[in-house]
Order: C-alpha cells, then structure tokens, then sequence
C-alpha cells in the first residue's frame, strides 16, 4: 500500500532529498534528432551522456503498453541503436538494478553489461565504461528500489538471448535517416 511505502522511504517524499538537479517540465515529444535515430521513434530520455537516448519504436504513428524501447547510442558509430526493451514496464525492469546511464555500455561491452544488469552485487575490479553501469549513490539506489516497489515490478530477465531475440525481431523495423 501507499502508506507501507512512505513508511518504509519517508526522504521520498522529501522534494529536497531529490537534489537541486530536480525540475519538471512539459514534454516535448520528437525524434531524437541524432544522425542515427530512427525516424520512425519517440525519443522520451536522455541519459544525459554523449546523446544517449532512448525512444519508443513507433507502429504506425502510434506509441502504447506494447511498444519497444530503443537505445540510441551516437558516439558507438558501428553500433549506434539498440532494442533494450519489448515494452515500457520491462525497460522500467532493466534500468532498476543500476540506473539507467550505464545502459548505453550494452553498446560496447555487450557480454560484461549482460552480467552486471541483473545484479545488484556485481563488481569489477576491470577499469572500463562498464563502471558506469554500477555507480550509483545511496540516494539513487533508494530511489531504484521505491520505484520497483510503488510501481510492483519484478526483477529483470534480460539476457543474452532475450538481446538477440529483440534486435531479430525489431531492429529491422527501425527507419534510419538518409545518410548525408
């Protein structure tokens, strides 16, 4: 219940405890404008990192429960999109162990980021990109876990094979800009 939450992460509902980085804002929903965002996408997040980007693949001109993530990578110039996710409430899955930032490593380190996305506990003692994917602060980690709570969803099946079968299935869906 509502109240179990706020009992259990009362500085939530403290808009201080957020940071000053904190600020709503209406949203403007567009294309990801990067020279290799899909054209037929809605880019709805920024990681804030080098125009990483992630956007609901379109059906039509339609977004809904079941459209796929994609992640937008454009500094990874040989692989610059990825399908991270079949729908929005399993992408929700995806980023709540670590955050989101890290995510875009997916792109460089597939085989490491697939290890540390689902757990918690992961380390490495390897100086990498892949660090990224596991930094974050006291405050964030509470935050990951009241919103996997408030929104009741599990824990993260992605894998490997769940990667490959989502980028069959829907990278050849993605309309890339011409090239200029």
């Amino acid at each position: 219940s509502h109240q179990k939450v706020v009992e259990k992460y009362p500085s939530l509902m403290d808009l201080n405890y957020w940071g000053t980085d904190f600020e709503t804002s209406s949203v403007d929903w567009k294309n990801g404008g990067y020279w290799c965002t899909p054209i037929n996408s809605i880019a709805f997040g920024w990681t804030g990192g080098d125009g990483v980007h992630f956007s609901f693949l379109l059906s039509g001109n339609k977004v809904d429960e079941s459209s796929p993530v994609i992640m937008t990578v454009p500094a990874n110039s040989s692989l610059p999109n990825i399908i991270v996710a079949e729908n929005f409430a399993e992408f929700l899955r995806l980023g709540l162990n670590h955050g989101f930032f890290g995510l875009e490593q997916l792109s460089y380190e597939p085989e490491a980021a697939f290890m540390a996305i689902n757990n918690v506990e992961w380390t490495t003692q390897k100086t990498s990109g892949l660090e990224s994917l596991l930094r974050t602060s006291h405050n964030q980690r509470i935050g990951l876990d009241f919103t996997r709570e408030i929104l009741e969803l599990g824990v993260s099946d992605f894998n490997k094979e769940k990667y490959d079968a989502l980028q069959i299935r829907y990278l050849p869906q993605l309309i890339l800009p011409d090239a200029e």
